[in-house]
């Protein structure tokens, strides 16, 4: 049988195989929004820094408008420029941090939880709001940011992501004035 005889087979086979390895992956719809959703938020920050010197942005404050728990899964950060190392997310409660020159904070040692698996109550009042704290140092000189989150997480069998108009920009070194160091633009 000649390649050309066989080019359909191949192409069938190859289709199975990205079809099943679909199906192999955890196969559950994402939906957008979910008890989590947060339609007006929309606050960026900025702030110099040294080159390594280390950082906590209160990216994103989660109110549940459900009856259930949330979990949180992850989060992705939009637009992302290079040059900057993220650590955590960590998680807190009610923390109205804002920015600041540390990781973690210090205020709230003992009052942090790691992001992947903390469930969000339902939202009676501010003792139920649930902080993403993100750590953050520049790698070298220069300007970067990412310009909101994507918060993955489920409640019960029903997977979400809710998004947040919520960025960040660091400018290394520390001596660049405010003035040169704005926020990043909002993605909406």
């Amino acid at each position: 049988m000649g390649k050309a005889a066989r080019l359909p087979e191949v192409l069938a086979s190859a289709l199975l195989a990205l079809a099943l390895a679909g199906c192999g992956s955890s196969g559950a719809h994402v939906e957008r929004g979910g008890p989590l959703a947060c339609g007006n938020c929309q606050g960026d920050g900025s702030m110099p820094m040294g080159v390594a010197g280390l950082g906590t942005w209160d990216a994103a404050t989660l109110e549940n408008r459900g009856k259930t728990p949330a979990v949180l899964e992850r989060v992705a950060y939009l637009h992302r420029t290079p040059g900057t190392l993220l650590l955590g997310p960590l998680v807190t409660r009610n923390s109205r941090l804002g920015l600041l020159r540390e990781f973690p904070p210090r205020h709230f040692v003992g009052k942090l939880d790691l992001l992947t698996g903390y469930q969000v109550p339902p939202y009676h009042g501010l003792k139920d709001a649930v902080d993403i704290l993100v750590g953050i140092s520049p790698l070298r000189k220069g300007s970067f940011s990412y310009n909101g989150l994507d918060v993955y997480y489920r409640v019960g069998k029903k997977h979400y992501v809710a998004f947040y108009d919520e960025g960040l920009r660091v400018c290394a070194p520390r001596s660049v004035p405010q003035s040169r160091c704005p926020p990043p633009a909002s993605m909406k």
